[in-house]
Order: structure tokens, then C-alpha cells, then sequence
């Protein structure tokens, strides 16, 4: 299954801002590509973009993220960060943030990181006891906890607990379809 998901965001008005929060899990041979662009065009407008792929099997997911900061956006703060855990070797990520600022006076950062599980923490868990498939999933159930944590610190809302519940059933079959 091939899935596209284009977003756009406009701060448009003084003061306006957004944090916008993005998930996606993918196992087997799913195609996920996603475009999410910030656009700043007032001042003191503030947006913060988070963004997790976990990914298994032969998977593959493409992000592109712009941020765009027009003249007269002054004081204008903007955020990208993408993150891509990779479950097996035939498992594909690919990130290309950009910036493109067009004032001054303003904060515009983006970050990117696409890899394996941490192999220190991995080994810490195994020389607990924990074998390793069970440790592979304990760190990816720990990256999805920290993703919705993350989003509780703006707001709570019941839907996230059910969207979490969601994203751990769903990250059950990405480890039962890796066996």
C-alpha cells in the first residue's frame, strides 16, 4: 500500500501558532510519503513540527518538510524534527528538510536522524535478562510513549489514549510480521 500525505500550514495572523505532531508505522512492503511545509507570513508566529517513523519489513517512508519564512514575519519561531527508526535491514527512510527564510530577527531550526534501535540500550536490556527481540520492542513502545508524551505536554485529550493504544497494537504487528 502506497499512501501520499501533503500538508500545508499558514500563520497568517500575529501571534498565531500550531505544534503539529505526525506518526507513521509501516511494516511488510507499505510506501508512506508525507510533505508537511510551515509557512510564516506574521510576525511573532510560532510552529514546532514533529515527526516518527517506525518502520519494519521492507517499509519505506519519504518526508519532506520546508519551512518558509517570508519578509515581514519578524520574531517568527519554527521547528522541524523528523525521526526514523529502522526494525530491519531492507527497511527505507528518507528526509529532506529545508529552510527557507526570507527576514531577519527570527528562529528557524530543523532536525533529522534515520537509523536502527540505540545498540548501547539494546545491550543493557539483554544483559538484564531481556532477549533481543523483546528489547527491540520495548525501545520502539518507549519511542511511541515519548511521542505521546510529548503531545500530552500541550494538550490531553481521551482520543490520544486511544490513539496510543492504536499505535502499540499496530507496532505489535509490524514485530509479528518481522518473526
Amino acid at each position: 500500500m502506497n499512501r501520499s500525505l501533503p500538508l500545508e500550514f499558514f500563520f497568517e495572523k500575529a501571534e498565531a501558532g500550531a505544534d503539529i505532531f505526525a506518526l507513521f508505522l509501516a511494516s511488510g512492503s507499505e510506501s508512506f510519503s508525507t510533505k508537511i511545509h510551515q509557512i510564516h507570513r506574521a510576525p511573532d508566529t510560532v510552529s514546532r513540527l514533529s515527526v516518527l517513523s517506525i518502520l519494519g519489513g521492507s517499509a519505506s517512508f519519504s518526508y519532506e518538510g520546508r519551512i518558509r519564512i517570508d519578509k515581514g514575519a519578524i520574531r517568527s519561531n519554527a521547528s522541524q524534527e523528523n525521526r526514523n527508526v529502522l526494525l530491519s535491514n531492507s527497511a527505507r527512510a528518507q528526509s529532506n528538510p529545508t529552510l527557507e527564510i526570507l527576514e531577519d530577527d527570527v528562529v528557524a531550526r530543523h532536525a533529522s536522524a534515520t537509523g536502527g534501535q540505540n545498540e548501547e540500550a539494546r545491550f543493557f536490556l539483554a544483559s538484564r535478562g531481556l532477549a533481543d527481540s523483546l528489547a527491540k520492542r520495548a525501545l520502539a513502545e518507549g519511542r511511541i510513549r515519548e511521542f505521546f508524551g510529548n503531545i500530552r505536554s500541550i494538550a490531553e485529550s481521551e482520543s490520544l489514549d486511544e490513539l496510543e493504544t492504536e499505535s502499540m497494537r499496530l507496532l505489535e504487528t509490524i514485530f509479528s510480521e518481522n518473526q
